[in-house]
């Protein structure tokens, strides 16, 4: 399963977040397909990290934040 973790810059950069419904529809819309391991519509542009942040994920949005996520298998 799926870690979901609020790291510091997350919770700074969501805060600043003015998200419409359909904004907000769409991140959790894309949350709910990660959680069940299926995957994200290629507008997304879910891929790999590398270094620092080796082993997590990240997907992009309309707004002006990224999504990380990393697998706990």
């Amino acid at each position: 399963m799926l870690k979901i973790e609020r790291v510091k810059s997350f919770k700074k950069d969501i805060s600043k977040v003015k998200f419409s419904d359909q904004h907000y529809a769409r991140y959790i819309l894309y949350l709910g397909l990660l959680l069940d391991r299926r995957a994200l519509p290629p507008e997304a542009k879910d891929h790999d990290l590398r270094g620092q942040w080796s082993g997590y994920r990240e997907f992009h949005n309309k707004l002006r934040f990224d999504t990380h996520l990393q697998d706990t298998k």
